[in-house]
């Protein structure tokens, strides 16, 4: 009796812990909603922690989902991008759409359809907003049909979702079985962007940047490749392969965009050095002492 006395205590304070948090949280996305102009930031902001939190409760678990502070902050980016280019439109449907964008294009097929119902019962009534890439779809088609690809629409999608993505985020994630079209997702989305930026096109209030790329392909590659070492005759240090790109791009001042790309199976030790990189930080740390 008096363990079961114990396991009951035990999880009263674990719940008490986390309805603070997401209190915290639902605190955090008004604070950040009211800096973006939002209106409604005091309802809107505890609706967005709720959808948040029901997902992390309802959805599957999946290994890259994230429903926590991070994607919240994201969310309110996107959602502070859109105000500025829909000012008249309902503040409710600018976050959904947020949201949307945030993290529609990491949900599993089992998902999809829990995650509009989640939005349908935390924003009731929203209305999609009617977003223009009528022209981003034609030029990724002609991208496609360039490299003898067939332009289908799921395919099609997959382009629209990664920029999207990259719009709100400096870093992503593509996972997926082999041959699955990962790369290709990449290497279409890229022509595509070089075409648009040779007509001067203008993507959601933004002119769509031609893009600069590396890869490096990380599948059998050493910590000490990767990021670089201390040579042990000479003490003297030398860059390894993804400090070399990062150095490169990071000494470049043009109107292009950056990206580099690590090709294989993500190793946890390899990319415990991207965390700051991938954060508001955006500096990639060597053993050396070195901030890049």
């Amino acid at each position: 009796m008096e363990r079961l006395d114990f396991v009951k205590e035990n999880e009263l304070v674990i719940n008490a812990d986390d309805a603070e948090i997401w209190q915290d949280r639902a605190l955090m996305a008004e604070a950040m909603l009211n800096s973006s102009g939002f209106q409604t930031a005091d309802a809107l902001g505890k609706r967005l922690a709720l959808a948040h939190k029901t997902c992390e409760e309802q959805l599957s678990f999946q290994r890259h989902y994230d429903f926590g502070s991070r994607a919240l902050k994201h969310a309110v980016s996107s959602a502070g991008k859109l105000k500025l280019i829909y000012p008249d439109e309902n503040e409710r449907n600018l976050l959904v759409e947020a949201l949307s964008s945030t993290h529609f294009g990491k949900l599993v097929k089992k998902d999809i359809s829990k995650f509009q119902a989640i939005m349908n019962d935390v924003f009731p009534g929203y209305q999609s907003i009617k977003r223009d890439y009528d022209e981003f779809k034609k030029a990724a088609a002609k991208v496609c049909e360039s490299l003898q690809l067939n332009p289908t629409e799921d395919f099609i999608s997959r382009v629209v979702l990664s920029f999207r993505t990259l719009r709100q985020r400096h870093g992503l994630m593509i996972i997926g079985e082999s041959g699955t079209g990962k790369s290709t997702i990449l290497k279409v989305l890229q022509k595509t962007l070089s075409f648009l930026s040779e007509k001067n096109h203008a993507q959601d209030g933004e002119h769509v940047k031609a893009v600069d790329s590396e890869i490096i392909f990380i599948k059998t590659m050493h910590y000490s490749e990767l990021y670089g070492s201390f040579d042990p005759t000479t003490k003297n240090w030398k860059d390894g392969k993804l400090t070399e790109a990062f150095r490169k791009f990071a000494e470049k001042n043009d109107e292009r965009e950056k990206w580099i790309i690590l090709d294989g199976p993500i190793d946890p030790a390899l990319v415990e050095n991207l965390n700051q990189v991938l954060d508001d930080n955006k500096k990639l740390p060597l053993p050396n002492g070195e901030e890049i």
